[in-house]
């Protein structure tokens, strides 16, 4: 049974990293940093737990680098904007 578990797990995780390749709406600051996270950290997974963590902790290490990103580019244009006006 645990052999089914960890199959269906790393099915599961294959198909998101997937539709996180195939997304078109993944920014690239989150997929470059996805890309780089989740394979070396599913490298060191001992079972199913482990490889739910690294999916899980990847992408909200990744979302917060993105929402980041996004937040100071959004500042860089908007103290842009106040030289302007």
């Amino acid at each position: 049974m645990a052999v089914a578990q960890k199959f269906v797990a790393v099915f599961l995780v294959s198909m998101f990293v997937l539709v996180v390749h195939t997304d078109a709406s993944v920014s690239p600051v989150y997929r470059k940093c996805f890309d780089s996270c989740f394979p070396a950290c599913i490298s060191k997974a001992k079972d199913t737990k482990d490889i739910i963590r690294c999916e899980k902790g990847c992408d909200i290490d990744c979302a917060v680098k993105d929402f980041k990103a996004k937040l100071n580019a959004i500042k860089a244009r908007s103290g842009s904007n106040k030289h302007k006006q």
